[in-house]
């Protein structure tokens, strides 16, 4: 009787030991795991732009990644199909499944034309021009943006200005539409 009590309770004590250490690592590896919320990785570019990557979903089947395009740290919202800004080309990209990169994605087939004309006075002091080129003595900080027809040149700390001008809503990272902001 004693050895099969001493067995009942060495079981006991052994499921007890395993479910804690169970218990325990699964914790562990749910506070390890990345979330959106995560710095992620900064990757610069030049005169002082950057693009932050997320990685969402990490070491699944669905990892994807989202990039968000940055002016020191000034957010860019996603309202432009491309931009060009500090020496790269972006091209906005919808998350259709859970594993596609999306946000302002690098794309080597962005790039910018050069004008021959000179930007004016007036121009650098709205802060933006109306053009597919880069004209000569645009500040190398300006981006180019193009949304449906219309293609611009912008200092990104205009960029609200411009924006609101033109009255376009944010692009989401879905396939789903944003309701307008007031």
């Amino acid at each position: 009787m004693k050895v099969a009590m001493t067995k009942n309770l060495f079981f006991i004590l052994f499921c007890i030991t395993a479910c804690f250490i169970s218990v325990t690592s699964c914790a562990g590896k749910m506070n390890n795991q990345n979330s959106n919320s995560d710095v992620g990785m900064i990757k610069p570019y030049q005169n002082n732009w950057s693009v932050r990557i997320i990685l969402n979903n990490p070491g699944t089947r669905s990892e994807g990644r989202t990039f968000s395009l940055y002016y020191k740290k000034v957010l860019i919202p996603y309202v432009f199909e491309t931009i060009y800004a500090g020496g790269q080309g972006f091209r906005f990209r919808k998350k259709i499944n859970l594993w596609d990169s999306a946000g302002y994605v690098p794309a080597d087939d962005v790039m910018i034309e050069l004008a021959q004309e000179t930007i004016t006075a007036a121009e650098l002091s709205q802060g933006w021009y109306n053009s597919s080129a880069w004209k000569k003595n645009t500040p190398p900080h300006w981006c180019l943006v193009t949304r449906d027809a219309i293609s611009a040149v912008v200092d990104p700390l205009k960029l609200k200005d411009f924006i609101s001008q033109h009255q376009w809503k944010e692009y989401s990272l879905y396939n789903i539409e944003l309701p307008v902001q007031p």
